[in-house]
């Protein structure tokens, strides 16, 4: 058998005393702060962690007190700045005028805004570029005069390159002080010759050289339409595709029912150009836009 002292006896005796009061201890859920500013609840072996996303440091005066209130900004009273004047020398209409030869002297590569694309808006008679205009029609001699009147602006856009090369290759003997300055002057009143005539070539170019170009296109269409027997054809290529886009049996076409069905209609007039009829005016006598 067995023997224990007095001293374990007692020890054995308190033991499930002890044993009630640790289990309690641990029973009872306890809150204790975390170093990130969390809580951790204690309680029958398991802990449950629940913590914040602020960043704030325990040692932080934010984390000890109530946040401080944010002033919302006041309303600004004062308007917004007017926008800068613009250079002299973009007034000018000509780059042989005094506003335009002066910054020339200063600056060679003068680099002129872009037309703008406001309706109405004028563009600088500086500028090389033209203002693109746009067609809702269906016109191809429109768009071949415009693409001409595009290759007209990249000539004079080379044109002008040339132009300020010229300047700057004229300005680099030019000593300093007045003697230099009348010097650059002289150069830049050359470069404003240069780059004149330039925009000069490019007026003819886009006005009588394009216009020339889409009139003949015009009687080459006309020419084409005729001889290909198109002409009063529209009336009848209007009705087919119109029916395509009818309700068939009470319900709606598909999409791809009625292109295919588009196209059937085309396939009737495979010599004629058939968006004349859809999308703009056939080059016949006394046609009618659509």
């Amino acid at each position: 058998m067995l023997s224990y002292s007095r001293t374990q006896g007692l020890a054995l005796r308190d033991a499930p005393r002890r044993a009630g009061r640790f289990l309690a201890g641990m029973l009872q859920l306890r809150t204790v702060k975390t170093a990130r500013n969390g809580f951790v609840l204690i309680g029958v072996g398991l802990v449950a962690a629940a913590c914040r996303t602020s960043s704030i440091q325990p040692d932080s005066p934010a984390a000890s007190g109530p946040a401080p209130a944010v002033e919302a900004s006041p309303v600004a009273s004062a308007k917004p700045p007017a926008p800068a004047a613009p250079a002299p020398w973009m007034s000018a209409a000509a780059w042989t005028e005094a506003a335009a030869i002066d910054a020339l002297a200063q600056n060679c590569a003068l680099d002129v805004p872009a037309p703008p694309e406001d309706e109405g808006a004028e563009s600088s008679p500086l500028a090389c570029a033209l203002r693109s205009e746009q067609s809702c029609v269906y016109e191809p001699c429109y768009f071949k005069e415009t693409s001409c009147k595009d290759d007209c602006t990249k000539t004079c856009g080379t044109c002008e390159a040339a132009c300020t090369t010229t300047c700057s290759s004229c300005k680099a003997p030019c000593a300093a002080g007045a003697a230099g300055d009348a010097c650059r002057r002289a150069c830049a009143s050359s470069t404003g010759t240069c780059r004149q005539a330039c925009l000069q070539r490019r007026d003819k170019c886009a006005t009588a050289d394009c216009g020339a170009a889409a009139k003949a296109c015009g009687k080459s269409e006309a020419a084409k339409w005729k001889d290909s027997g198109c002409t009063g054809i529209c009336p009848k290529f209007n009705k087919c595709t119109l029916a395509c886009h009818e309700p068939g049996k009470g319900k709606p076409r598909a999409p791809a029912q009625a292109a295919a069905c588009d196209d059937a209609c085309a396939k009737r007039f495979p010599k004629c150009d058939v968006q004349y009829c859809s999308l703009g005016t056939p080059p016949e006598p006394g046609a009618a836009g659509n």
